[in-house]
């Protein structure tokens, strides 16, 4: 396996990456020739990555879960390299929203055959700027609201086990007091109030199988936008369940279009904002969409 890098973090899913890892190891002999990093964290990643996408590089093959795999595509942005490498996913994380998004198998040997077999394909990102011009990459969601709380929860190692986002969303509806937000899309005010969702998205999924964004596709050049709106308690349970099986497009409690632009400006009690997971503090942002910025392979 020439000019291949492997990103592995092994500590993904609980303990999941490392040992998909193995497994791949004792069953792929193509998998020798490959360059191999073990990474635990987005910044050991982000010193060890750089080197070893060197001259002659092809593949970048991440083993991880949605947070390594938005470290790693960020970083071939970021760098430039997003033309020359293309990137695959073996998911080994918790919720491996983008693996399921990109239609890949829970089974690590198929899902390996199929990113080595693959002819690269062309998707869109997601570039957000704030307002002293930093820049950021999301491969999948940027969102505001009750996402950022369950993030903060998952974030402190409470996110470890499957269905653990539901389980947090679902106590964070019941207690969390909505945000105000300011959305703009394509230039034209769409959106001031109260919230308890906002969702800019590339892919139809995000926290652990929510179907956010049923109509979405990861190379049509749209971002999908999405507000929940404030819900009472006992509607709660029914109107989340339809958020995971993607038939609330159309519900009165939903505002949903698309755009190439996204202008957010949060009110004073919205805080946080949530990128590919990684919770970043509020403030005014810019959210567009970059047509064909990525190769991946699946």
């Amino acid at each position: 396996m020439n000019k291949t890098v492997v990103l592995v973090n092994p500590t993904a899913g609980n303990g999941k990456g490392n040992r998909i890892w193995r497994q791949l190891q004792t069953s792929e002999p193509n998998l020798a020739s490959a360059q191999v990093i073990c990474c635990s964290s987005h910044e050991q990643a982000s010193l060890e990555l750089p080197e070893a996408l060197g001259a002659g590089v092809r593949r970048l093959i991440v083993i991880g879960g949605d947070g390594t795999f938005h470290s790693a595509a960020g970083q071939l942005l970021a760098s430039g390299l997003a033309n020359e490498i293309a990137i695959g996913l073996i998911p080994a994380g918790t919720g491996s929203d983008y693996a399921r998004i990109a239609g890949l198998s829970g089974n690590p040997l198929k899902t390996l055959a199929r990113v080595l077999a693959a002819e690269p394909r062309r998707v869109d990102v997601l570039r957000i700027r704030d307002s002293q011009a930093n820049t950021r990459y999301a491969v999948n969601t940027f969102s505001a609201g009750v996402s950022t709380w369950v993030g903060e929860q998952l974030a402190r190692g409470k996110g470890k086990v499957p269905w653990a986002y539901l389980r947090a969303t679902l106590k964070a509806f019941s207690s969390y007091r909505p945000v105000f937000c300011r959305v703009t899309v394509d230039g034209e005010p769409w959106f001031a109030g109260s919230l308890y969702l906002l969702a800019v998205t590339k892919g139809s999924h995000f926290g652990q199988g929510m179907h956010i964004s049923p109509r979405a596709q990861l190379d049509n050049g749209l971002a999908e936008i999405t507000v929940v709106m404030p819900m009472s308690r006992w509607k709660l349970p029914l109107r989340l369940g339809r958020l995971y099986l993607g038939n609330h497009l159309g519900a009165d409690y939903i505002h949903h279009r698309r755009g190439h632009s996204i202008e957010v400006e949060p009110g004073s009690d919205c805080r946080w904002f949530e990128m590919d997971g990684e919770i970043r503090p509020a403030g005014p942002n810019r959210i567009e969409i970059l047509p064909a910025a990525l190769w991946l392979l699946a």
